[in-house]
């Protein structure tokens, strides 16, 4: 839903992504997502952190496996990060972007994988420091607000080892 900038989603597109009437309740019982007050056959998540959150674990364990386009904040390509921040939905990829980088710490990456039972890609942390790396080779196109941004995100991870390597190639 982050991706189509989608904030309630009818039972039916669930359903093509395995979640029905069982799951669907649990999600509403253990206070993750609400019934559409005018449609009981849609979804919201309770609180937009939640989707926020969700939408980066998803990036983090499969979303980089998938045949979509991958999120702007991937590309080696600096004029989409910037067309990404004309959209007035960015604001909520900010939030995404922060989750991201605080699931790539070595410390979270480990409890992610104790809890989900699986390992974490590391591809995910890969493009995040790459992304850091964009804004390091093009220091004269970006702004302060670029640069604050990135040091909230690295702030997140609480990884002084990636914080170091992400700022090798900062001046």
């Amino acid at each position: 839903g982050m991706w189509e900038t989608k904030f309630v989603f009818p039972s039916e597109d669930l359903a093509m992504h395995g979640l029905k009437e069982p799951e669907l309740s649990a999600l509403v019982h253990g206070s993750i997502l609400v019934q559409d007050t005018r449609s009981q056959k849609c979804y919201a998540f309770l609180h937009l952190s939640l989707q926020e959150f969700c939408a980066a674990l998803y990036y983090i364990l499969e979303g980089l496996e998938t045949k979509h386009d991958p999120f702007p904040l991937f590309t080696g390509n600096m004029k989409s990060l910037m067309e990404l921040k004309q959209i007035d939905f960015s604001v909520y990829l900010v939030q995404v972007k922060r989750f991201l980088f605080g699931l790539v710490s070595e410390g979270m990456t480990g409890t992610l994988e104790a809890l989900l039972g699986c390992p974490v890609p590391l591809v995910a942390k890969q493009g995040l420091l790459h992304w850091i790396s964009l804004l390091g080779q093009h220091a004269d196109t970006i702004t302060p607000l670029d640069f604050l941004d990135a040091f909230h995100c690295l702030f997140e991870t609480q990884d002084e080892e990636l914080v170091h390597v992400a700022l090798t190639g900062l001046q």
